[in-house]
């Protein structure tokens, strides 16, 4: 995903299409604690695979600003983005649902 792509789709609401916005836009979280094990693992491996794409465009920008005003503007509404998106919320329903599977295991 082209990161100009990626924070255009955050600023204007229109997300990509990982599995993390998938499950955000769908509202499907409180229904993962019904999937079946494998199902659940794979969804959270999707997941970090996203988290790791966003933390790696937010880098990007973060080395931006120091060259490029513009760039910090840029950097806060990504932040917004990820916040109405549910970034955080997210992150937590992850750490509940990895517990999970650690009494699983």
């Amino acid at each position: 995903m082209d990161k100009r792509r990626l924070l255009a789709g955050l600023i204007s609401g229109d997300l990509p299409k990982y599995a993390l916005s998938e499950l955000l836009e769908e509202k499907r979280i409180g229904d993962l604690r019904k999937l079946p094990e494998p199902q659940l693992r794979q969804l959270i491996a999707d997941i970090e695979v996203d988290l790791q794409r966003i933390d790696q465009e937010e880098k990007e920008l973060e080395e931006r600003v120091a060259a490029d005003p513009e760039a910090y503007r840029q950097l806060m509404q990504y932040r917004q983005g990820l916040k109405e998106m549910g970034y955080l919320e997210l992150l937590k329903e992850i750490e509940m649902l990895e517990k999970k599977l650690a009494v699983l295991d």
